[in-house]
């Protein structure tokens, strides 16, 4: 019983101390204060007419405070290849069409055609005359009935025919050579060459009856050529 007695004293030993503390912490009021307390002292009070219009004070705004900025986080960039596009004409601005005036057709001259020259025409070579050709006078006829290499005339003047045909030959080219023979009344003979024909021989024969010539390859009688003449 003296035990727990004990134990309870102990126990109010802080909670008296406790409380004496405090009664030195909270201000006792003077005796002049209690005074004026008890005698108030009675204040005029005056009235003051109130103003027509109350001035209006606006109120002050409040400064936002500014968020304290972030500090931006470091972002490692990604590489990122650009997509291939391929690249796309782009379209152009419709312009005005303006029509353009068709030029006028330009009328060329016409070209001048050169006179053509005349085709020169080269002279046509005279044909070497047969034998048959080169031996053929004016009016004689060939045949002597019918045999070939046989000219009649019914001139009787033998050596004027002689010599015109002589110099109708060689005009042509022929060389004419006269062969000396035995009987000279009524009768001549001529050797007749050209260079590419064959030579021959030319005999001539007259009479009163006309005269003949003929040709042959080798030298005839004039019993020979009466028989083919029928001089």
């Amino acid at each position: 019983m003296l035990l727990s007695s004990r134990i309870n004293v102990w126990h109010m030993v802080p909670i008296a101390l406790g409380l004496h503390g405090l009664m030195f912490i909270v201000p006792v009021p003077s005796q002049d204060a209690i005074v004026e307390r008890q005698n108030p002292k009675t204040v005029r009070v005056a009235n003051v007419p109130n103003p027509s219009s109350k001035a209006t004070t606006p109120p002050t705004p409040k400064a936002k405070a500014s968020p304290k900025p972030t500090p931006p986080l470091l972002v490692k960039p990604r590489v990122v290849e650009p997509p291939v596009t391929l690249s796309q004409p782009k379209p152009s601005a419709s312009t005005p069409i303006v029509a353009t005036p068709t030029p006028s057709p330009v009328v060329s001259p016409s070209p001048v055609v050169s006179p053509s020259p005349a085709p020169t025409t080269s002279p046509t070579p005279t044909p070497s005359p047969s034998p048959k050709d080169a031996l053929q006078l004016d009016g004689a006829t060939p045949g002597c009935d019918g045999r070939e290499g046989c000219w009649e005339i019914a001139e009787t003047q033998g050596r004027m025919i002689s010599k015109t045909l002589e110099k109708q030959l060689q005009d042509q080219g022929y060389q004419v050579t006269e062969k000396d023979i035995n009987e000279d009344v009524g009768m001549r003979v001529y050797q007749v060459e050209k260079s590419g024909t064959q030579p021959y021989y030319l005999h001539f024969i007259w009479s009163d009856r006309g005269t003949a010539y003929v040709r042959h390859a080798q030298i005839l009688s004039r019993s020979e050529l009466e028989a083919i003449a029928n001089l």
